[in-house]
């Protein structure tokens, strides 16, 4: 499915943008808590993930909580 198809069939833009940022931080924090394999992240993307976490795409993070050293929202 496209991410056009898939963000119309989910209704919501920014919820749809909170999710991948969730997934994100999930690839880059289990595996330190021992839930996966350590994948690469490129410097780039992790750019666009401070981003869009300053940027306020935050409601799917673990627990609620910003990563470790992850900017408070403008």
């Amino acid at each position: 499915m496209a991410l056009d198809d898939y963000v119309k069939s989910i209704g919501d833009e920014k919820l749809v943008v909170d999710m991948i940022v969730g997934d994100l931080q999930r690839v880059i924090e289990y595996p330190a808590r021992g839930y996966a394999i350590p994948q690469p992240v490129s410097d780039d993307v992790h750019a666009g993930y401070e981003r869009l976490l300053r940027a306020g795409f935050d409601s799917r993070l673990i627990g609620g909580e910003r990563p470790q050293g992850a900017a408070e929202p403008a």
